[in-house]
């Protein structure tokens, strides 16, 4: 067990993968499969999205918590060492995710243009109106694109703001999304709306960073039954369908639900701890940018004539690959980054995520 990591926050990336996973496992399963049970199958391909929006939260929290440790330390953050640790973090598994998916595409396995890997490259699939889209073997970069345009937007106006002296100013900037949003639906411009409310979860993890000082004490004090009662419910609002006005009003309803039940968790009790605290399951946490990034394969449609079990057996797969990219290249890679950004930062500061998530990966999923 690493002591120097929140462990009950890699099993919630372990639970928010599995979902993913799961969502897509499903998703070319045989017309009789849908035939049959149409009403599960829907819940449970719902299941993906939510779990990206588990991930933006945790995110938001992970990177905003960072800023402040480092700003405590040493009275500033570091722009530069920010970006070499995010770098190293992603671009190198991106690249050779994308390098295998580029030889396929020239032995004809893919028909994908290089307007599409552009668009990956540059972390634009989430924009649709941009050129053609992703199609399903690169596609679900959309959710990672989203965090990194998040990286790109708020560490600017965390420095601006100076959020750690003045944490009110995390809380406008929320409220000015949600009046963003309010004012999206009001024009009925559906992009503008899906863009701000993804973002709306990760601001969402950082107000929890921000004012956790009043809020932990608070998520500590919240009985068992309501803990369970808000995982119900976020279960409920994510998974099963609602008319179009509630599901736009619950929508910024469910950022905060989220953040409530992962940094809420109950962890002091038995039975809870037994679960957040599994090692094995941390892990599976802990690697899941790998999982994210090689799932895709697995879980396409290859043709077969029932092709869950083939792709259950290509995510176990998928799962040990990235058990050895995570040991062997993406962990020498976060020390590496982190020992370059180090050079950047004022003699006192600590790295980005703490030593709770010095080699933390990034939100992505998709769904």
């Amino acid at each position: 067990m690493d002591k120097g990591r929140i462990q009950h926050i890699d099993v919630w990336r372990f639970i928010a993968i599995t979902m993913v996973v799961v969502s897509h496992l499903v998703r070319f399963l045989d017309p009789w499969y849908q035939h049959a049970f149409p009403d599960i199958l829907s819940a449970i391909r719902k299941s993906g999205p939510l779990g990206v929006q588990l991930f933006f939260c945790i995110s938001g929290y992970v990177i905003c918590r960072g800023m402040m440790r480092e700003a405590a330390a040493s009275g500033t953050v570091s722009m530069r060492g920010f970006y070499i640790r995010r770098a190293y973090r992603i671009l190198p598994p991106l690249a050779v995710y994308l390098l295998c998916i580029a030889v396929l595409n020239h032995f004809g396995v893919f028909d994908l243009g290089i307007v599409q890997f552009l668009k990956v490259a540059v972390f634009l699939c989430n924009f649709r109106e941009l050129g053609p889209s992703c199609p399903w073997e690169i596609g679900h970069t959309w959710s990672l694109a989203y965090e990194e345009q998040f990286y790109l937007i708020f560490p600017l106006l965390f420095l601006a703001g100076r959020y750690v002296r003045t944490a009110n100013a995390a809380l406008k900037t929320a409220v000015l999304a949600a009046s963003l949003v309010v004012l999206a639906l009001v024009w009925k411009n559906s992009a503008i709306t899906t863009y701000l409310g993804y973002m709306l979860f990760m601001l969402a993890g950082c107000l929890f960073a921000l004012y956790w000082e009043k809020l932990g004490p608070l998520l500590a004090r919240l009985p068992l039954l309501g803990w369970l009662a808000i995982v119900l419910l976020v279960l409920a609002i994510g998974l099963l369908p609602q008319p179009l006005a509630l599901r736009r009003l619950l929508a910024f309803v469910l950022p905060v639900l989220i953040c409530i039940i992962v940094f809420g968790t109950p962890v002091h009790r038995a039975g809870i701890r037994s679960l957040f605290t599994n090692g094995r399951l941390a892990h599976v946490g802990r690697i899941s940018y790998g999982i994210y990034l090689w799932q895709q394969l697995a879980t396409a449609n290859h043709g077969f004539s029932s092709p869950f079990m083939m792709a259950l057996a290509l995510s176990v797969l998928t799962v040990v690959l990235a058990h050895y990219s995570y040991r062997f290249f993406e962990l020498p890679l976060i020390k590496r980054g982190n020992a370059r950004a180090a050079r950047h930062a004022a003699p006192t500061t600590t790295p980005e995520e703490g030593r709770e998530y010095v080699d933390d990966a990034p939100v992505k999923m998709a769904a």
